[in-house]
């Protein structure tokens, strides 16, 4: 209950500064719109339907929801013009259905020479820099809605001047109706309030809003990633909403190999030139997995300007309610996993007991089940359990209706939910 009031303390505050905003603000503090997660600018930049990980703080904290470990990530980023930035967040499950995290991000410009009014060197010299100090809740709203919300308090500071700014970043994550393993997303960032400026004029903040799908496909091997990246709130045109659109691939070629590649549609036009190339935009990068820890690279090109080189390392601590071992209806197992993502259950199996149907499958230790019917091809799949399923089993009344009947399971744990299992058929004459 404190957690919630201290939310809706904080929207309260920045909300009042969008009740009467000026549209010809000047927007400042821009480096909360840059790429901090190797993950994301190897996809295009594009977050709305980024889940299961702590790269979801960067654009839409309800992707969050889906990381049930808890996890620690450093990112370091090699911007263009040879600035330097970075990210440390932490992440902890507080309960079944509700998440924390915290992170901080920094962005160094490095040393500048000052000059006087007309432009002659002076001698002197200042610095730069960028920080923001963050805070993100997420959950889930039954087992198909995400939801989530970063609080952040920004700082920025250029030679001797400073401002600071509160902010914050609201998002969702739900599964598309009628359509299997696709998502939609939407976050709105950077609401925010200038609290203290550089002189006496408070800029805006460089409010944003991203939407997005995602698919995933052939056992979840594979994600296909489409939206639009930041697209500015007060300014948003039909040509914004066609230039900024981005699409990246993910694949997991072993268990500790995953390949990303990404096109940002919004670099190309922004920095297209008549005679230019046409390869802007493009992006890459790789993820390795070492039990807990994982290394990851993305790259971004920009042409002329160079690229966004960004490397990040992840550490999953351990629980042991965390782990899951395979296991058959024996209750034998042979096979540690990691419930970052939950597998289905597997070698489905049936038989006729008497007037029953009787369904078994192989599955793991402390996860449930949840079993899905059709009949016949063009009929919608039919939940056929009130409750998880605890067993490795499930017995129905043997169907009187001659026809095919087709079924497919999931795992279920802590109210998240894997992707189905492969279906078995099953003619009734």
């Amino acid at each position: 209950m404190k957690i919630k009031s201290i939310y809706i303390i904080f929207f309260s505050l920045i909300l009042n500064e969008y009740s009467s905003a000026d549209d010809s603000n000047l927007n400042s503090y821009q480096f909360l719109n840059s790429h901090y997660s190797p993950r994301l600018v190897a996809l295009g930049g594009i977050y709305p339907t980024i889940s299961g990980d702590l790269n979801a703080q960067f654009g839409n904290p309800a992707g969050l929801a889906n990381l049930k470990t808890p996890a620690l990530m450093f990112t370091y980023t090699n911007f263009l013009l040879d600035f330097n930035g970075g990210f440390l967040g932490y992440h902890q499950p507080v309960s079944g259905r509700i998440n924390l995290s915290l992170g901080l991000l920094y962005m160094d410009y490095g040393t500048f020479e000052r000059i006087d009014d007309f432009a002659i060197m002076t001698g002197e010299k200042f610095e730069s820099r960028d920080l923001a100090l963050q805070s993100s809740a997420s959950g889930n709203f039954q087992d198909w809605f995400n939801y989530g919300v970063t609080l952040k308090y920004v700082y920025s500071k250029i030679s001797h001047f400073s401002a600071t700014a509160l902010a914050a970043d609201v998002g969702l994550l739900a599964n598309v109706p009628y359509f299997e393993n696709l998502k939609f997303g939407f976050s709105l960032n950077n609401i925010g309030k200038s609290i203290d400026a550089f002189d006496r004029t408070k800029e805006k903040l460089p409010m944003v809003f991203s939407m997005g799908f995602a698919k995933h496909f052939w056992d979840n091997k594979y994600s296909l990633y489409f939206g639009w990246n930041q697209l500015p709130v007060y300014t948003s045109s039909n040509d914004e909403l066609y230039q900024n659109f981005a699409v990246g691939l993910e694949s997991s070629l072993t268990s500790s190999l995953k390949i990303r590649i990404g096109y940002n549609n919004g670099i190309r036009e922004n920095l297209m030139l008549d005679n230019y190339p046409k390869i802007l935009g493009i992006s890459g990068g790789f993820a390795l997995q070492f039990g807990l820890q994982q290394l990851a690279y993305g790259y971004s090109n920009y042409g002329d300007l160079g690229g966004i080189h960004i490397f990040g390392f992840t550490y999953s601590f351990s629980r042991a309610d965390h782990e899951i071992r395979s296991s058959n209806i024996s209750g034998e197992g042979d096979l540690s996993l990691n419930l970052n993502e939950i597998p289905p259950p597997y070698q489905l199996q049936y038989n006729f007991v008497s007037d029953k149907l009787l369904i078994s499958w192989r599955g793991f230790e402390g996860i449930s089940y949840n079993i899905y019917a059709k009949h016949g091809d063009n009929q919608n799949w039919i939940k056929m359990n009130s409750k998880p399923i605890r067993d490795n089993f499930v017995a129905f009344k043997r169907p009187q209706i001659p026809g095919f009947y087709y079924f497919k399971l999931t795992s279920v744990y802590e109210n998240e939910e894997s992707y189905f299992s492969e279906q078995i058929e099953i003619k009734i004459d």
